[in-house]
């Protein structure tokens, strides 16, 4: 039996590491949310985000979690902020409050946020039960149902006389709601994972994310 030449032998070895250092150290794709509108992980959003740009009607902006705390906000439009914390410095909520004041519509998905958000835009948030699978309902008390993994288990505090509608809410309280805010409008929800490629899996999502959509103009 003819032996292969040591050259291909070598040849061979070498591609075999190759091969094999590159499973190893192949890049992984982290679990934890991004809310990245350029990155197709499962907890990233651009699947989403090229989803809202399709069913909006107008010119929108989708804000990855990196620039929500000096975001420029001085002009006025539609923002979509998504994001685990929104932390904003004073100078970047004062131009934000301006903007929606003068106008503009902000989308605000957060699970935390800062105490200077809760005073500017009058709401709270405190801990509650989140049950494996739940039911909402939005104004009209429309029964809209999802995963349990979307919801987080805490509640929004807000009152309607501060001008706050629930869009979401179920028996543990509320989990998103809308009022206006000067001559814009504020969206604010915890829900951030139906903002996640990952959420696209699940069923009725795209009514949960439409129903609280609408409220873009």
């Amino acid at each position: 039996m003819k032996q292969m030449p040591r050259a291909w032998t070598l040849a061979l070895i070498v591609v075999l590491i190759i091969v094999f250092t590159a499973l190893e150290f192949r890049p992984s794709m982290p679990w934890t949310p991004v809310y990245n509108a350029e990155l197709t992980w499962p907890r990233a959003s651009k699947a989403v985000a090229a989803y809202i740009d399709r069913t909006s009607a107008g010119p929108l902006k989708f804000n990855q979690e990196r620039l929500s705390k000096s975001m420029p906000t001085h002009n006025a439009g539609t923002w979509i902020i998504v994001t685990h914390d929104f932390e904003p410095d004073s100078v970047s909520l004062a131009r934000l409050c301006r903007s929606v004041r003068n106008g503009a519509t902000l989308c605000l998905a957060s699970r935390l946020f800062d105490a200077q958000v809760r005073d500017s835009f009058a709401f709270s948030i405190s801990m509650c039960f989140a049950y494996n699978f739940w039911d909402v309902g939005d104004s009209t008390h429309l029964p809209y149902e999802g995963s349990g993994d979307l919801v987080p288990n805490q509640r929004i505090g807000v009152d309607s006389i501060d001008g706050w509608q629930p869009i979401f809410e179920n028996d543990n309280g509320v989990y998103a709601a809308v009022r206006p805010f000067g001559k814009g409008q504020v969206i604010l929800t915890n829900m951030t994972d139906i903002f996640t490629n990952n959420a696209l899996l699940y069923e009725g999502h795209d009514d949960v994310l439409t129903a609280l959509l609408q409220h873009l103009p």
